[in-house]
C-alpha cells in the first residue's frame, strides 16, 4: 500500500514557509518567542497565556495559517482569523472539548496541525466531534479524557489515523515529548496505535504546569505523513499534554512519615496489653 510515511521535517520546514512577526494573542505572550523555544520542529498549536471559562488564546508554531477552524460537538465548524501567527478561541453557548485545528495548503502538499481546548463549563459529549471528518489526514484520539481528567504517563491511549475517512493501517507515527523522548510507532490493522506515554518529567522543570498548585505536565505531539495516488503529500500532527502517574508525586518521605505516625498511636495500645499480660 502507498502511504504512511515517517515525518519529513526538511518537507516541513519547505512547506512553512517565511517566518510572519508575532505579536501576543494573550496578553505577554509573543507567539515568535514561543515557536523559537517549542520542543519539536512539528507543527503545533500550543496555549498562549491564561485562558478563561470562555476564551483560550493559542500560537502558531512551525505552520503558518490566516485562520484556525474551532469545532463543538456535532456542530459546524467556525473561522477564527489568526493575527500575528496566534489566535483566540472562544465557547459559543457550550462547553466541554473543542477541537481546534490550523492548516496550511501548498502546491506541494498540506500540513494540519490539530489539539482539543476544554472549557469548564457545560457542553455536548465530544463524540460527534471526533467521528466528524476534519481533514484528509486525521489523527483522532480513541476516546479523549473524560472530563477533569487527563493523559498520564504510564496509561496507554488509543489514536486512529484515517485519511479521507479511511483507517490507514501500518501508517508509521513520530511522538515527540517536551520531556525529550523520541519514537517512531506503527498503526496495527485497523489503523490504530497506542501510545504508553512515558514517565519523562524533569525534576527541575514542570514545563508550566505546576504554577499555582498545578499538577506538572508535558507537551507531546503525535504526527504522520501520507502520500496520496496524485503523488500529494500530507502532514498532520496532533498535540497536547499528559501529566505524571497516578500517584506519582508522593514522596517517599511522606510515606515514612504516615507508618512512623501510625507506629507511634499505636505504642500506647501494644504497652497497655503488655502492662495487662503481666500484672
Amino acid at each position: 500500500m502507498r502511504g504512511a510515511h515517517i515525518v519529513s521535517i526538511a518537507l516541513l520546514a519547505a512547506l512553512a514557509g517565511p517566518s510572519h512577526a508575532a505579536r501576543p494573542p494573550g496578553q505577554g505572550t509573543d507567539c515568535r518567542k514561543v515557536e523559537a523555544e517549542a520542543y519539536t520542529q512539528l507543527p503545533l498549536l500550543v496555549p498562549a497565556g491564561r485562558g478563561d471559562r470562555g476564551r483560550a488564546p493559542y500560537c502558531l508554531a512551525n505552520l503558518r495559517a490566516e485562520e484556525a477552524k474551532v469545532r463543538a460537538g456535532a456542530g459546524e465548524p467556525w473561522s477564527v482569523p489568526v493575527a500575528e501567527a496566534g489566535f483566540k478561541v472562544a465557547a459559543r453557548q457550550a462547553g466541554n472539548y473543542h477541537w481546534l485545528q490550523a492548516r496550511e495548503e501548498t502546491p506541494d502538499g498540506v500540513i494540519t496541525a490539530s489539539t482539543v481546548h476544554y472549557f469548564s463549563n457545560p457542553g455536548p459529549a465530544p463524540t460527534a466531534m471526533l467521528q466528524a471528518s476534519k481533514a484528509e489526514l486525521e489523527i483522532v484520539p480513541q476516546p479523549l479524557p473524560r472530563e477533569h481528567w487527563r493523559y498520564r504517563a504510564d496509561e496507554t491511549w488509543a489514536f486512529l489515523v484515517r485519511f479521507e475517512g479511511r483507517p490507514l493501517p501500518g501508517a508509521k507515527l513520530r511522538l515527540e515529548t517536551s520531556g525529550g523522548t523520541r519514537q517512531v510507532l506503527a498503526a496495527d490493522a485497523h489503523g490504530v496505535v497506542r501510545i504508553a506515554f512515558p514517565a519523562d518529567f524533569r525534576p527541575a522543570e514542570d514545563d508550566h504546569g505546576g504554577h499555582h498548585g498545578r499538577e506538572p505536565g508535558n507537551g507531546f505531539v503525535l504526527a504522520v505523513g501520507h502520500t496520496d495516488e496524485a503523488g500529494r503529500y500530507f502532514l498532520t500532527a496532533f498535540n497536547h499534554k499528559y501529566g505524571q502517574a497516578a500517584g506519582a508525586g508522593r514522596s517517599l518521605g511522606a510515606g515514612l512519615g504516615f507508618l512512623l505516625l501510625g507506629g507511634l498511636l499505636g505504642l500506647p495500645l501494644v504497652l497497655g496489653k503488655g502492662g495487662k499480660n503481666h500484672g
